[in-house]
């Protein structure tokens, strides 16, 4: 999983792309301010070979510290590819508490992406606290 600053993903994974050949790999950063805020595209060609998904992004840390909020667990909504790096994902997700929910594949990672937005914008815009999360109700 890559967690680390997003203006740094470039560099970083021209270093090591061999390695993320076959590689189920997570895009948890965010180039806040960047059009794209996701490194999903940047990944994906230095590393073709990588199962890329984009999550862990669309949230503060206070979330994942605390993924239940007024007894209600949140929900970590992601992208990426069907197959066993998504049930990697799933899991992972589920790990930290959260209820995953897969919005699809590549093709809805700007959905994914407009999530993480909204989240700043409650935020920070209307001045909300950062314990805050989205669920899903019904099918």
């Amino acid at each position: 999983m890559f967690a680390i600053p997003g203006a740094g993903m470039a560099a970083t994974v021209d270093a090591i792309a061999a390695e993320l050949d076959g590689k189920t790999v997570v895009d948890a950063t965010n180039k806040v301010g960047a059009q794209p805020m996701h490194s999903v595209d940047v990944i994906t060609a230095a590393a073709p070979g990588a199962h890329v998904f984009r999550a862990f992004a669309t949230l503060g840390w206070e979330n994942f510290a605390d993924p239940v909020i007024d007894g209600v667990q949140a929900d970590l909504f992601y992208a990426g590819p069907e197959g066993d790096g998504d049930r990697t994902v799933s899991a992972l997700i589920a790990d930290a508490g959260l209820r995953p929910v897969r919005v699809g594949d590549h093709a809805q990672i700007d959905v994914v992406e407009n999530l993480a937005v909204l989240w700043f914008a409650m935020v920070f815009q209307q001045g909300r606290s950062r314990h805050l999360a989205f669920k899903m109700i019904g099918g």
